[in-house]
This record gives C-alpha cells, sequence and structure tokens, in this order.
C-alpha cells in the first residue's frame, strides 16, 4: 500500500456502507441527462471524441437511458453495483426497474429504457 491508514486525513472507502466518504458518481447533479454526461466523461472521456466522425455522444445517451428510469422510480442514482447490472443487461435488474416504472404509470420512462 501507500502507507497506514493514519497517515491521510481522508479515507474513501467506496463501498463500505460505514465509511464517512464516498465518491459521487454523478457530479452532485439531480438531472439524470447531466449526470449520464459528468458520469461518461469521468469514465470514457465521451465529451472529447477523438474521432472527428465517431458518435461522441453514446455512452451519454445510454447512461441516460437507465439513468432517468431508474431515478424516476427511486429517487435517486444507482450504486455502483445497480449500475453495472444495468449496464450490464443483467434480465433481473432491468425487469424489476421495467415492472416499476409500469406500476407507477412511467409510460415515458419505459419507452427511453427500451430505445
Amino acid at each position: 500500500g501507500l502507507g497506514p491508514a493514519e497517515d491521510y486525513d481522508v479515507i474513501v472507502r467506496i463501498g463500505q456502507p460505514d465509511s464517512v466518504y464516498d465518491l459521487d458518481l454523478y457530479g452532485g447533479t439531480n438531472d439524470p441527462d447531466e449526470a449520464a454526461a459528468v458520469l461518461a466523461e469521468a469514465l470514457v472521456g465521451d465529451l472529447v471524441d477523438p474521432h472527428p466522425s465517431g458518435d461522441s455522444r453514446r455512452s451519454t445517451t445510454c447512461l441516460a437511458q437507465l439513468l432517468g428510469p431508474f431515478l424516476a422510480v427511486h429517487r435517486r442514482f444507482p450504486s455502483v453495483p445497480e449500475l453495472r447490472a444495468l449496464l450490464d443487461g443483467a434480465p433481473g435488474p432491468l425487469a424489476a426497474l421495467r415492472k416499476a416504472l409500469q406500476s407507477a404509470g412511467h409510460d415515458a420512462m419505459i419507452r427511453e429504457l427500451d430505445a
């Protein structure tokens, strides 16, 4: 490691609920489109496209199509494990999200999820 924990002012322990510090993957926003843009840029540099003819918004769009529906149902953005399961296309989490959207009458969000 890089030394004992007591040598540091702050220790970020991602995925540990008892930690008082965490990382905000979504840049502190409540807007799913903005959150998707922040996360896409952080993960893949989506906003700086090295290929001028490429589609630089693909990652942002994919994330927004998951974040918007998830936020509509849960009133929060997904945790890292939840987001990973959704991005992997795991049938259980996607089916649960779709069912929750149907139950809440979020037809527009179902279309967003299906896009």
